[in-house]
């Protein structure tokens, strides 16, 4: 089993509704990443993940990469500490317009630098974190290709992954992806199980609020993906 876990705000939880059930608490989401050192688990990143699909490297069976996307400021302040004390590394998902112009909530560039100087990875989210498919074809890949190329510039370091807003994307999605040079890109799609058929929409497994470690670690059985294929059959059809 290789896993990607996914993450958005590590901070108590949010009262709306709408954005509750992105919201782990900070003692949360230090228990599980305690579950993952104890459990001896291998913390890998989505480099490595592509090596493996592609036959390249072979990782332990219990590697897991964890991610986060938007970019908020309480990965920054509550993630990134945990994340550094055990030794994990991570891929952000950054929204490039809130990142210059460093929207209150959000990460700022000298935070960004910060993780990335102690090996911290950074992807794209976006330029302005739209539902793609409902753009015309060239503005999906103004968004795609350019914020690539902003965060190059802005981080000084190669931007190799992405990760579509909302999960929102189609096969011509996928094509702008990889004719802006990204070796891959993570979905909404749940799963923890990984084939190289789907490097460009790899599937992960949303960590939910409230949820006990008896239940974190049901994410990484059988069970889970037996579960969510049956669902995703339905669900997703690319």
């Amino acid at each position: 089993m290789v896993a990607i876990l996914t993450y958005h705000h590590i901070a108590e939880p949010c009262q709306e509704k709408a954005g509750a059930g992105l919201y782990v608490s900070p003692s949360e989401f230090a228990a599980q990443m305690n579950f993952l050192k104890v459990r001896g688990f291998s913390v890998v990143t989505l480099d490595d993940i592509r090596e493996h699909l592609l036959g390249r490297n072979s990782l332990a069976p219990t590697s897991v990469a964890i991610t986060f996307d938007d970019g908020y400021q309480d990965v920054y302040e509550n993630a990134f500490p945990v994340l550094r004390e055990n030794g994990f590394t991570a891929t952000v998902f950054l929204i490039v317009k809130r990142l210059k112009e460093e929207k209150p909530g959000y990460l700022s560039l000298n935070q960004t630098k910060e993780m990335l100087s102690s090996g911290i990875c950074f992807g794209s989210h976006t330029l302005t974190h739209p539902r793609l498919t409902r753009l015309p074809e060239d503005e999906q890949y103004r968004e795609i290709e350019g914020s690539k190329k902003e965060l190059q510039e802005m981080l000084d370091t190669p931007v190799h992954w992405f990760s579509y807003p909302y999960g929102n994307f189609n096969q011509l999605t996928i094509k702008k992806v990889q004719q802006a040079g990204y070796r891959g890109a993570v979905s909404a799609i749940r799963d923890n199980r990984l084939r190289p058929a789907e490097l460009y929409y790899l599937p992960r497994v949303m960590v939910m609020p409230g949820i006990s470690i008896k239940k974190f670690n049901y994410y990484f059985s059988y069970y889970y993906h037996l579960v969510h294929w049956w669902k995703n059959l339905r669900r997703w059809k690319i």
